[in-house]
């Protein structure tokens, strides 16, 4: 994964990461900065169930021009909302 602008430029392209280094990054390692790591980050026993299931494999369909178009359900707290 890598940024772009609206009209599809590159913005620095040796800042690039994988998929999963991209969740890790939004999931986990966040809830380690904001040292909340053992409420946040993961889905496990004792953590908060905060979670969305998209409608798409984001391991085999994510790329830059394939972003998820939809949640099929939202979880807040372990129950599901939407």
């Amino acid at each position: 994964m890598y940024r772009t602008n609206k009209a599809g430029r590159v913005y620095n392209i040796r800042e690039k990461m994988s998929v999963a280094d991209a969740i890790l990054a939004y999931t986990k390692y966040s809830a380690r900065q904001t040292r909340d790591e053992f409420n946040l980050g993961e889905i496990k026993v004792g953590q908060f169930a905060d979670f969305a299931v998209l409608d798409r494999n984001m391991f085999r369909h994510l790329k830059n021009d394939a972003y998820p178009k939809g949640a099929m359900m939202t979880f807040l707290g372990g129950r599901r909302v939407y």
